[in-house]
């Protein structure tokens, strides 16, 4: 079931969802606002030849190591790396999947995959 505001109707799924939420709390989705996607990569020098190809790509980025925050046995537990890359833009549902799937595409080859995104409001 898809949840519909005044600016159109957000598609049921997590992306939608996320839109939702960020309407919710007070965000105008029609103002550009940034916009995180978060890439797993396997290990530092992955997460190195990750963000060379986002550069290349035209988007900023940043390489991290995530400690993990889930409990022992639980995939979030361990520490991983990870690739933070901000855009700014209007947040609509097509351009967030869009762009999920060119980053995850710019990852891949360095096996690193997109895990999700968020906004920083």
């Amino acid at each position: 079931m898809a949840m519909t505001d005044p600016s159109g109707t957000f598609p049921d799924d997590e992306d939608g969802a996320v839109l939702a939420a960020l309407k919710d709390a007070g965000v105008d989705l029609a103002k550009p606002i940034e916009v995180e996607f978060v890439v797993d990569a396997p290990d530092e020098a992955a997460a190195a030849e990750v963000a060379a190809a986002v550069r290349e790509a035209g988007y900023d980025c940043q390489v991290e190591l995530d400690e993990g925050e889930g409990d022992e046995g639980d995939d979030e537990a361990g520490p991983c790396w990870a690739v933070y890359v901000s855009v700014e833009m209007v947040a609509e549902h097509a351009r967030i999947g869009a762009l999920q799937r060119t980053v995850s595409q710019l990852a891949e080859p360095f096996g690193g995959a997109c895990d999700g995104w968020g906004a920083i409001a």
